[in-house]
């Protein structure tokens, strides 16, 4: 049985700072806007320090009139979480298509990332106007093993070590001063100990980071039958084949309680 809930974590937490941005979302009632900067207040500081630096290349600077993208999926309940450094942005894709789309799309995927900012998402992509704005990544990444296993989307999650979007994350130690960083390490600590069901972490690319990141909340001994690792971090596609021989007992344990539930 899981006793996680995002009731239960905000009973023992004393504010989400995405909360923040989830309300300047709802203001503008857009994802993307060339008027308002998406940031949590805590952050600021902190990003403009970051973005500022005379060394810093333009790829690797954080986008900010775009919505940031913590957290995707119901992360109290996914079956594999899948863990990865911060959202790629793309251009053609998070700006120019975007103003393309009808209100009507615009708003569900503004809804869709105000409701993974406040951790109140209980879907994970569930639309094709989420999907057709960077999802579909992810989408077709899981597809295969959703099929074979007889897996909804809602059996994943995503959460991104860093919420910003860039065109490429470069690791920084500022960074790790973040507030919202400080949180989702709030988040990680309490679904290690509170959850007691079959899940796992999916660890698809900068092996060594989130294992070291994962090793401040918990012990080896507590993660060790969750933690999951892709063999090829150039392929990030969710499948037996791509998984780490020494991993593949954990998904087995995970895909043999599906079947005996369906």
């Amino acid at each position: 049985m899981n006793n996680c809930s995002y009731e239960d974590f905000k009973k023992k937490i004393l504010n989400n700072p995405w909360d923040f941005v989830a309300d300047l979302a709802m203001e503008s009632n857009e994802y993307y806007s060339k008027n308002k900067e998406f940031i949590c207040k805590e952050d600021k500081l902190t990003i403009d320090l970051y973005n500022s630096a005379n060394n810093r290349k333009q790829e690797h600077k954080f986008i900010l009139d775009i919505l940031p993208v913590p957290f995707e999926g119901n992360i109290f309940n996914a079956k594999f979480i899948i863990l990865t450094l911060n959202p790629g942005f793309v251009e053609e894709v998070n700006h120019k298509l975007y103003s393309l789309l009808n209100e009507d799309a615009k708003k569900q995927i503004t809804d869709y990332h105000i409701q993974n900012l406040r951790l109140q998402c209980k879907e994970f992509i569930p639309n094709d106007a989420v999907r057709f704005i960077g999802d579909r990544y992810w989408f077709n990444k899981t597809h295969q093993f959703r099929k074979e296993n007889n897996f909804e989307l809602s059996a994943f999650a995503i959460v991104q070590y860093i919420g910003y979007q860039s065109t490429k994350f470069l690791e920084n130690k500022v960074l790790k001063e973040l507030k919202s960083v400080e949180f989702t390490g709030q988040l990680l600590k309490y679904v290690i100990e509170t959850r007691n069901d079959n899940y796992c972490f999916i660890i698809a690319r900068n092996e060594k980071f989130w294992r070291n990141e994962l090793s401040k909340y918990a012990s080896q001994d507590k993660l060790i039958n969750h933690i999951v690792v892709l063999k090829n971090y150039l392929n990030t596609s969710i499948s037996l084949n791509n998984i780490k021989d020494e991993c593949r007992p954990i998904i087995y344990r995970i895909t043999e309680q599906q079947k005996n539930n369906n």
